[in-house]
C-alpha cells in the first residue's frame, strides 16, 4: 500500500454527522459521504472502481406485473445510483498511516533526545 495515497484518502477524508432522511429513529450518524470519497479518490489518483471501500450501483426498479429489474433513470434520462462506503476498508489506511506517523514521532523523539544531550554538553548539563 502506497503510504502517501494512505495518507492523502486519510487527511482528505471529511467526517460528517448526519440523519437518514427515510429513518426513523432520529438518531445521529457519524461517518463519510460517499460522493465526497468518489470526488477525493480522483483528486488523489485512485480509481474509485478500484477502491473496494467505495460502492456506486446502478439503481434499479422492478415491474410491478413482472418482476423484471430495470434501471431508475432522472428526468434527463440518466441512471441514478446509490451509494455507500464500506468502513471496513479504510481500516488498513489508517493503519498505514498510524505507522508512518509513528515511525516520525520515534525520528522526532530521538532528534530531540540528540540535541538535548549536545546542549547538555554545551551548558555542562546533565
Amino acid at each position: 500500500m502506497d503510504e502517501e495515497r494512505a495518507t492523502a484518502l486519510i487527511m482528505g477524508a471529511r467526517p460528517v454527522t448526519y440523519k437518514y432522511n427515510d429513518g426513523t429513529s432520529g438518531r445521529t450518524h457519524w461517518g463519510l459521504i460517499a460522493q465526497d470519497i468518489e470526488t477525493l479518490l480522483t483528486e488523489i489518483g485512485i480509481d474509485a472502481e478500484d477502491f473496494a471501500g467505495f460502492v456506486k450501483s446502478p439503481k434499479e426498479q422492478a415491474d410491478e406485473r413482472t418482476g423484471e429489474l430495470s434501471p431508475v433513470l432522472d428526468e434527463d434520462g440518466n441512471p441514478v445510483y446509490e451509494y455507500g462506503l464500506r468502513y471496513e476498508e479504510f481500516v488498513a489506511p489508517l493503519i498505514k498511516m498510524v505507522q508512518a506517523q509513528q515511525r516520525k514521532i520515534d525520528s522526532l523523539e530521538e532528534r530531540m533526545r540528540k540535541l538535548e544531550d549536545t546542549m547538555g554538553g554545551l551548558t555542562g548539563e546533565h
